[in-house]
């Protein structure tokens, strides 16, 4: 009778540990399959901000003169209210816009790819930290991707250097990705210097659009310390920043709207004027992640 109750005993624990086994695979799955549920409805809810800060700031643009003429110099009353506009710039400096981070970059306060100013670029490499021999390579190599094969620069690369046979081009670049082809751009160097690259902008930098960090490669210390100090009041026209007169946006704008709500989502985007087309602006490369 003893053997028959343990027995059954161990039979009775052995299910226990069984249910005991599943119920908590059971629990462990239900609680990753609700994560994963709520992970997706935060990652719909920062979309659908992003996407809506992205309308409005279209609005904000194109239902007035700002992405024709830059910010105009604000009255005391304006500068005092809580009008969305009051911290757009297109030089780069962050702000909020409808409750979202937002960055404008006007691409002509970028370093060109085309017109190409080779001595301009040296000295954007240099302020990338770029050493001597690896700037002088890059620049050459960029040269001689753009004209045609002519074999007189030492440090450049002609078809033959590339194990591509159809490299280099020999005509303008299409896309920054591109630079990626060119022997001496390293992955570091393209990651240090895409952001403040334009594939086609100006030969000369507008300094009134400049992000803060290429400054230097246009303005002397002090130009560029009353620019920077100039920058942090409240409601400078564009026009007005460094004493240059008539100074437009180029109507071409690097854009990045981030959501730091339950994680980080970035929306990234690029604008091209609609020139002698039925649209004022065409949006291009949008990026979500």
């Amino acid at each position: 009778m003893n053997k028959h109750n343990g027995a059954a005993l161990l039979i009775v624990l052995m299910l226990a540990a069984v249910m005991a086994v599943f119920m908590t695979s059971t629990l462990s799955n239900t609680r990753v399959q609700f994560d994963m549920a709520v992970s997706l409805n935060q990652n719909i809810d920062n979309r659908l901000k992003l996407e809506t800060a992205k309308s409005m700031l279209m609005m904000e643009l194109y239902t007035s003169t700002l992405h024709l003429v830059g910010k105009k110099k604000q009255s005391a009353d304006e500068l005092k209210s809580d009008a969305p506009n009051n911290d757009i710039n297109f030089f780069g400096r962050k702000f909020v816009f409808n409750d979202v981070e937002t960055v404008i970059q006007d691409q002509s306060g970028l370093v060109s790819l085309q017109p190409f100013n080779d001595k301009l670029f040296s000295s954007f490499l240099a302020l990338h930290e770029v050493d001597d021999k690896t700037r002088m390579q890059i620049v050459d190599q960029l040269q001689d991707w753009l004209d045609k094969d002519n074999f007189t620069r030492i440090r450049g690369a002609e078809k033959g250097d590339y194990p591509q046979p159809f490299l280099p081009t020999n005509n303008d670049f299409q896309t920054l990705h591109e630079l990626f082809l060119v022997p001496s751009v390293s992955p570091e160097i393209y990651n240090s210097i895409k952001n403040d690259l334009s594939v086609y902008s100006g030969f000369d930098l507008v300094s009134n659009f400049m992000p803060v960090h290429l400054l230097p490669l246009q303005l002397s210390d002090d130009e560029t310390k009353t620019l920077i100090e100039t920058r942090q009041l409240t409601g400078p026209s564009d026009n007005e920043m460094n004493g240059e007169e008539e100074v437009y946006p180029s109507g071409y704008f690097n854009i990045e709207l981030k959501s730091v709500v339950n994680g980080q989502n970035a929306l990234s985007f690029s604008i091209i004027r609609g020139l002698g087309t039925q649209k004022p602006f065409y949006i291009i490369n949008e990026n979500y992640n």
